[in-house]
């Protein structure tokens, strides 16, 4: 529990504790064709009001259950249960949503989550996915096996689960989540924080910060620097009164930098899985997550920028005819070809990408090959055009 103690001016005085596991924040995911079908749950062989909270599940199929759809080879899809949330993966990325059942009703909120690129067909099999989770309707557990009716704009369905670890067996922790990783020598930069559903992000060109060394940590904290002793134990972690120094900035800058030390103040929770740090919070205004990314090199942040990439590709010429990508760098900028690809990026037309890639030199390139090239860090957004 982070106490703050005062501000006057830019000067803080806070402690806080932080302790188990939350997982990341990211955008809504776009629903894909279904079967349109009719499915009933025979209420006399299934269980169907069991308490979720603590479970977690991994898909079998989905879809029409006389006809199921399996899932990509060398893929897993999970569903684990807290008390009022649910996270899992979806095949590449990792998601969160808010969820309430009753009796055997269950609906499930907005999913947020990361934003890896995978290949097509494993992308198409997390949408479809998560589209069929926020149309769940009703839920039965039966056999070691949870049952979800769906429905969603293209039809209705039913998503398989087995228990992991075995049928009948239900772990009370995702087996994703790693909420005791050492902290010390950890450097993290935060990404968003509030509601998981609609993250409030950083303003232009700041940047907060947290690194951890043996027995202190500090950062920024978007204007001034702060640092404070903390211990860790296990899961739990504790934190000494904070100093901080007293810079003034512009006044959203200003508001940002207290918002950020109050969500501390009001640590509950901590995890670190899939590389990042969550930390649950709750203060007078309510309950939220602050997100921290692993902290990049200057070296690595000054090579990445944001492009644009255009729903379609366009006719080229480079050693002969080709088909090139129609990128831009700012969003209201013109069209301009790139010719030689972006790595780690597999594109699909009919979606325009905002994407953060790295370029990187190449050493004695050919003459009639770039000398940079573009490296994919993150899709930052992918929409249907």
């Amino acid at each position: 529990m982070l106490n703050l103690i005062g501000r006057t001016g830019c000067f803080w005085a806070l402690t806080w504790a932080i302790a188990t596991p939350f997982v990341t924040a990211g955008q809504a995911i776009a629903s894909q064709p279904l079967s349109v079908i009719s499915v009933d749950i025979p209420g006399d062989t299934l269980a169907v009001k069991p308490a979720l909270a603590g479970t977690s599940w991994t898909l079998v199929s989905w879809g029409d259950p006389d006809s199921p759809n399996d899932r990509v080879a060398d893929t897993e899809i999970t569903l684990a249960f807290e008390e009022n949330r649910i996270s899992g993966t979806s095949g590449c990325n990792r998601f969160m949503a808010s969820y309430t059942a009753e009796n055997s009703k269950l609906e499930i909120g907005v999913a947020a989550g990361t934003r890896m690129a995978c290949p097509g067909e494993i992308m198409n099999q997390e949408l479809q996915f998560l589209a069929a989770l926020e149309g769940a309707r009703e839920y039965a557990i039966a056999d070691g096996r949870l049952t979800v009716n769906y429905t969603t704009d293209e039809g209705s369905g039913v998503l398989i689960f087995a228990a992991d670890g075995g049928a009948g067996q239900m772990p009370t922790q995702p087996p994703s989540v790693t909420s005791e990783m050492p902290l010390a020598g950890t450097s993290w930069t935060l990404a968003s924080w509030g509601d998981p559903d609609s993250p409030n992000t950083l303003l232009p060109d700041t940047e907060i910060t947290l690194v951890f060394d043996e027995d202190r940590l500090g950062g920024s904290s978007g204007c001034n620097s702060y640092t404070a002793p903390y211990t860790a134990a296990s899961s739990g972690l504790e934190i000494g009164i904070a100093a901080g120094t007293m810079m003034m900035c512009p006044e959203e800058i200003m508001d940002q930098e207290f918002q950020f030390l109050t969500a501390l103040q009001g640590a509950q929770k901590y995890a670190i899985a899939d590389g990042r740090l969550s930390v649950n919070y709750t203060t007078d205004e309510g309950a939220g997550v602050l997100i921290f990314e692993p902290a990049e090199t200057a070296q690595e942040s000054e090579n990445q920028k944001t492009i644009y990439v255009a729903s379609q590709m366009a006719d080229c010429v480079g050693v002969g005819p080709q088909k090139c990508l129609q990128v831009r760098g700012e969003s209201d900028a013109d069209w301009h070809l790139h010719y030689s690809g972006i790595e780690g990026f597999e594109y699909e037309p009919g979606y325009t990408y905002t994407l953060r890639i790295r370029e990187e030199a190449v050493e004695n390139p050919p003459a009639d090959a770039p000398s940079i090239r573009w490296i994919l860090v993150e899709i930052v957004d992918q929409t249907v055009e």
